[in-house]
């Protein structure tokens, strides 16, 4: 049995410019854990403050502020059922190298933005955070590599399938009186993430992932249902040196460059939504740190 934690940190600041006095941005500090025992269960906490501010030009200038805290949490069941069946099923190259197969079944629950109603210029009546559920599910098939000094995953396919509902009720469109709905809220199992059905309620998200060698990873998906009347479509690249360490690890076989290859990961994401033919685009850019794999034994 293994348990694992793990911690990070995210600043990040969006300026609408000088002249408009309107920014957004958020101090985000998370804590992991998990535990493995033949399947791996990983439970996850992240707490943001929230900073807002807008302004109003009408009648005169004015400036309104907001200041919030979120709390988000999620669970994580990974099922690995090749090593379930036969942990040392693999295909033989030499004394010292061989391929294993691998097929994952994952299983998760996230909700995001707990917290108090918000509001900016006038306290009553307040509006309420986007509180939202997210369940999904992955399969995963891919082939690791196992040599002399090396463990690396040579290539790996996801297939993501997620459910997400905004868990606030209103009585009416025009209505200030609200409510939050329960774990699940309007999502169904069988509907959103087997029939892949979206709705009026439930946006649902299916993604693919192709990963070579711990390095590149290249991402696709699409999302449907509430408020789309389009598929939009996504794509996207992400980089990493987690392959590069061990690698070089394995060449050189240093302790630091092991201890880099299991406990340290910088990550770059490049992303596009495409709202159909003719609509809008949008990019996104990411790059983190990742601190990882520190055992309580």
């Amino acid at each position: 049995m293994n348990l694992s934690a793990g911690a990070g940190f995210i600043h990040s600041n969006f300026d609408y410019g000088a002249n408009a006095r309107a920014y957004d941005s958020y101090n985000a500090y998370g804590f992991g854990a998990s535990v493995d025992y033949y399947i791996l269960l990983s439970a996850g906490i992240t707490y943001r403050d929230i900073n807002s501010q807008t302004v109003s030009g009408f009648p005169i200038s004015r400036t309104y502020k907001l200041d919030v805290s979120t709390v988000d949490y999620g669970i994580h069941l990974a099922v690995p059922v090749v090593k379930l069946i036969d942990d040392e099923f693999s295909f033989e190259l030499s004394e010292k190298s061989k391929f294993k197969p691998l097929f994952n079944y994952n299983l998760g629950y996230s909700r995001l933005n707990i917290g108090d109603e918000v509001y900016y210029i006038d306290p009553a009546p307040k509006e309420p955070l986007p509180l939202t559920a997210r369940l999904g599910h992955t399969l995963r098939f891919g082939i690791d590599y196992e040599g002399k000094n090396i463990f690396i995953n040579l290539i790996n396919y996801d297939l993501i399938l997620e459910a997400q509902d905004l868990l606030v009720e209103r009585e009416s469109f025009t209505s200030s009186d609200f409510s939050y709905q329960g774990m699940l809220g309007d999502i169904e199992f069988w509907k959103h993430l087997v029939q892949l059905k979206g709705d009026e309620n439930v946006v649902v998200h299916k993604g693919h992932s192709i990963s070579l060698a711990e390095t590149v990873t290249i991402l696709l998906g699409s999302f449907y249902g509430r408020g789309y009347m389009r598929i939009p479509k996504t794509n996207g690249l992400l980089f990493s040196i987690k392959g590069l360490f061990k690698w070089l690890k394995s060449e050189l076989e240093t302790d630091f460059l092991e201890y880099l290859s299991k406990h340290f990961d910088v990550r770059f994401i490049a992303s596009t939504i495409f709202d159909g033919e003719g609509g809008l685009e949008t990019d996104f850019y990411s790059l983190s740190f990742h601190f990882m794999n520190f055992s309580f034994n």
